[in-house]
């Protein structure tokens, strides 16, 4: 799985999900509603599967309950626009 800013992706759902939460406590208990739990993923599990799989991130941040990380460090390359060629 390749993802930029995991951490960023958790934080919005868990903040949806809390939204959820909130909505589903104002909504009338006339009508059965379902619950955000069947209708919404939470962080943690989002998380728990998120977890089988090898992930690359390009964020800064790394996402907190992952255990094997392997950090890999990049250098730009030259801009090859600013190399002349010569003719020989």
């Amino acid at each position: 799985m390749i993802s930029r800013n995991g951490m960023v992706g958790m934080q919005k759902i868990r903040t949806f999900y809390e939204k959820s939460l909130e909505k589903y406590d104002t909504l009338s208990k006339d009508i059965a509603h379902r619950t955000p739990q069947e209708l919404f993923i939470s962080d943690q599990e989002f998380l728990f599967d998120y977890k089988k799989f090898k992930t690359v991130d390009f964020g800064g941040v790394v996402i907190e309950g992952l255990k094997e990380i392997t950090e890999i460090k990049m250098e730009q390359l030259p801009n090859l626009h600013s190399i002349k060629i010569l003719n020989c």
